[in-house]
């Protein structure tokens, strides 16, 4: 078998996808705004957490991203205050001056 077709066969997708109940679609920002979307993750083996940020343009186009490391931090509503707080000081590195920051947290949100 050649490689590519082998590599298709075992990476086919499935015909029928199900819908997904939570779409997620890019919304328009005025013209000079820049949206952050941070997300992390937690290790379930050890007390650390890690978080990811990118940065767009009112366009959606890709402007900057980093990744953070968080040592002792077990607590998932921390992780996402500490990744978004990363994102604001990313955008204030890069002279941001109109950043939009939305926390997709409930749990956060309600605190």
């Amino acid at each position: 078998m050649r490689p590519i077709k082998e590599w298709e066969s075992i990476n086919e997708r499935p015909t029928a996808m199900l819908p997904s109940s939570s779409t997620q679609y890019w919304e328009r920002l005025d013209y000079g705004l820049v949206k952050e979307n941070c997300d992390w993750a937690m290790s379930k083996a050890s007390d650390f957490s890690v978080g990811g940020i990118v940065l767009r343009n009112h366009n959606g186009i890709f402007i900057a991203g980093a990744w953070h490391f968080f040592p002792s931090v077990a607590n998932p509503e921390l992780a996402g205050l500490l990744a978004c707080r990363r994102a604001i000081k990313l955008a204030m590195e890069i002279n941001v001056r109109r950043l939009v920051v939305k926390i997709y947290s409930h749990v956060v949100v309600i605190k």
